[in-house]
């Protein structure tokens, strides 16, 4: 880069930090409204870089609610405003979390590769392959838990059986030593009779299998073209309704009014669309800046608290920030990337080499600025101006070349 060229680079940061975006196009000879147009075009380009995911998992979760029948108690209906009896988990433990931590593991890997949008969880193209990556290695660990089930299925029946055994003598030993609660039958026959109810209650193998399922769902960005098409087909359907003879008017105008009804709905819908659409590079860069603050600010705090000494933990944290916030950086904030630099750069040198004192400013500074864009991004009122300034001369070139 020239020296012209970054002065003309701070001559923009500095004016758009006022908000004075229109001295900003006059300065460099480019129509204002044409500048704001460029910027909701960036936009629109860049809600295409990627889809909105969301995945749809199911599994048995192996437990069932107690009953008073399980127990062969009887709870008064005072008690039952109190009382819950709580759940039986029907399988083993370590079965079932299995499957809980690889659902946790799929759903963490959606959030932490994607920015929040309207329509839901956006991974963008750059994050595209290590979100799909991670998708599949949960996907797989979650699966395998059913395939284990399918193999060892009797096997894991005689297990529990031997388990409810146990648990339902202690059952009646505790059920025994309440008043009024000790079951009428004996110790032996109210054991086989919870034992038995309760596998009664599992599902048979394939009832079971037919539960796990997990399920990728995708869909790009809702459009306001797609709502403009959607008011076209619904202008043309009251057109040809009215093409209809009824002889009933006030049928006619009951028609009529239900299609008035769509369109306008559709309208504010539009008009809903097209906001979100401009705010679309609004709400990402605002997220990447959050995710640094909130890293940084971690970061500092533990420097302070060590005494100076930048710990493994923090070394770690920082570590999956610039990790995590590379493959978001789907829209190239020059920012962004110069920040995750300057992190990056630290952690890359030999522990002996890293001065703690020297890095906290560096934290702190990255803090500093990133906590000033935010509140920025958050003001109606400057937010527009902040995305031309992050943008920078870039945008200013692009407008220039249309015109």
């Amino acid at each position: 880069m020239t020296q012209a060229t970054t002065d003309q680079v701070t001559e923009v940061d500095v004016a758009m930090k006022r908000g004075r975006s229109e001295e900003v196009a006059k300065k460099y000879g480019i129509d204002p409204a044409k500048l704001a147009e460029r910027m909701r075009n960036l936009s629109r380009i860049k809600a295409k870089e990627g889809l909105v995911v969301d995945i749809d998992i199911g599994k048995w979760t192996a437990q069932a609610k107690l009953r008073e029948e399980d127990l062969g108690i009887e709870i008064s209906l005072e008690e039952r405003r109190f009382v819950s009896l709580g759940h039986q988990k029907l399988f083993p433990p370590e079965i079932v979390n299995q499957a809980a931590r690889a659902e946790a593991k799929g759903r963490d890997a959606l959030e932490r590769l994607s920015f929040l949008s309207a329509d839901g969880r956006f991974v963008p193209i750059t994050a595209w392959e290590e979100w799909k990556a991670a998708n599949e290695g949960a996907k797989k660990a979650f699966f395998a838990v059913r395939d284990e089930i399918r193999g060892r299925y009797d096997a894991i029946l005689v297990d529990v059986q031997k388990e409810y055994v146990k648990r339902a003598e202690s059952v009646y030993d505790r059920l025994e030593a309440l008043a009024g609660k000790a079951p009428k039958e004996g110790k032996a026959d109210w054991v086989a009779g919870y034992v038995t109810r309760l596998l009664g209650r599992i599902p048979k193998k394939e009832d079971i299998l037919a539960r796990f399922y997990w399920e990728e769902k995708y869909r790009y960005l809702r459009m306001p073209s797609e709502i403009e098409e959607e008011l076209l087909r619904t202008e043309k359907l009251r057109r040809e309704r009215d093409l209809l003879h009824y002889e009933n008017d006030d049928r006619r105008e009951k028609v009529e009014a239900m299609n008035r009804a769509v369109v306008d709905q559709l309208k504010k819908e539009k008009e809903k669309i097209v906001q979100e659409q401009a705010d679309f590079l609004t709400k990402t860069m605002l997220q990447q800046r959050q995710a640094i603050v909130e890293a940084t600010a971690a970061a500092a705090a533990a420097i302070a608290k060590n005494r100076g000494k930048v710990l493994g933990s923090t070394v770690k944290a920082l570590r999956n920030l610039v990790q995590k916030g590379r493959l978001l950086n789907f829209f190239d904030d020059p920012e962004v990337e110069q920040a995750l630099s300057e992190i990056a750069g630290f952690l890359g040198r030999e522990p002996a080499r890293r001065s703690a004192r020297k890095f906290g400013q560096t934290v702190s500074a990255i803090k500093s600025a990133m906590e000033t864009s935010v509140r920025a991004l958050e003001s109606a009122a400057t937010k527009d101006e902040e995305v031309a300034r992050i943008v920078g001369l870039d945008l200013v070139e692009s407008v220039r070349t249309i015109e």
